[in-house]
């Protein structure tokens, strides 16, 4: 119990590694510890990502565990980041959000990322297939 409650002060920490850290791992222990709230870690990621003053990292990490906990309300904010990050990893981690959590809608989008020539080529054509692939 300790440890839970310790990971979920870190996440509210302005540290960029710490709370990005601690929102993962409660993120893992609330698929295997019945009596974490999967909808207060979905939230706490929501949160982390749309914070705009807290660490790159932090927001990154955030971003992946929205994606994989199909949390849809971060759609907004990951097309947003996709096109306009000024930080490249920041704009792949919302690429790859893009493919996991994406409508049809996001095809055209990511199909234009794909054809950047830089680092940004690989994650665009990954979230498309996936995006794809879940969408038939």
């Amino acid at each position: 119990r300790e440890i839970r409650q310790g990971l979920r002060e870190a996440t509210r920490q302005k540290d960029e590694t710490i709370s990005g850290t601690a929102l993962i791992n409660l993120h893992r222990l609330s698929e295997t510890v019945p009596d974490i709230d999967r909808d207060q870690v979905d939230r706490l990621a929501l949160a982390l990502a749309q914070d705009e003053s807290g660490g790159e990292l932090a927001r990154i990490s955030a971003l992946q565990v929205c994606a994989q906990t199909g949390v849809e309300e971060a759609l907004p904010l990951a097309r947003d980041l996709a096109q306009n990050a000024l930080s490249i990893p920041l704009k792949i981690s919302a690429i790859a959000a893009l493919g996991d959590l994406g409508a049809t809608s996001d095809v055209a989008l990511l199909t234009e990322l794909a054809k950047d020539s830089g680092r940004l080529q690989p994650a665009a054509k990954s979230a498309l297939e996936r995006l794809k692939k879940r969408h038939g």
